[in-house]
């Protein structure tokens, strides 16, 4: 069966800034659902006021939350690939969910290796361990 794995959290934006080394963003077509890679050499300005629900081809290391009065370091192997990241216009939070997959990767048609499509054998197993480390900021 096909699967994929992920994890929603969301958090204060007041005075945080984030960062995630990204590779790409998958955009979103009329059904808010991926239709196009464009890829990045550059981190982007997640705070710059524009509205942001997309997601994102990870390049790898950790997702770093940094606050005013704290710092979360956000760490997960299978969790690596993708995030997706949700910035409303206007609100007091955002979110940034490390998955596994696009959204909708069985039925994108995309090979597995691009949309992070999994499958699950009969009597097969699958975990993700994702780690929060907060500390004061540096």
């Amino acid at each position: 069966m096909p699967y994929g794995l992920g994890l929603h959290p969301y958090f204060p934006r007041d005075g945080a800034r984030l960062s995630m080394a990204v590779a790409g963003r998958w955009e979103n077509g009329a059904d808010r659902l991926p239709c196009g890679y464009e890829s990045y050499d550059r981190q982007p300005d997640w705070f710059d006021g524009s509205f942001i629900d997309h997601c994102y081809a990870r390049a790898g290391g950790d997702i770093i939350i940094t606050a005013p009065d704290w710092q979360l370091t956000i760490r997960s192997e299978k969790l690596n690939r993708f995030a997706h990241v949700y910035v409303p216009r206007g609100e007091d939070y955002f979110c940034v969910e490390p998955v596994s997959h696009i959204p909708d990767a069985v039925n994108s048609g995309l090979p597995n290796d691009q949309s992070g499509q999994a499958w699950l054998q009969p009597g097969g197993q699958v975990e993700a361990e994702v780690v929060f480390e907060i500390k004061e900021p540096e």
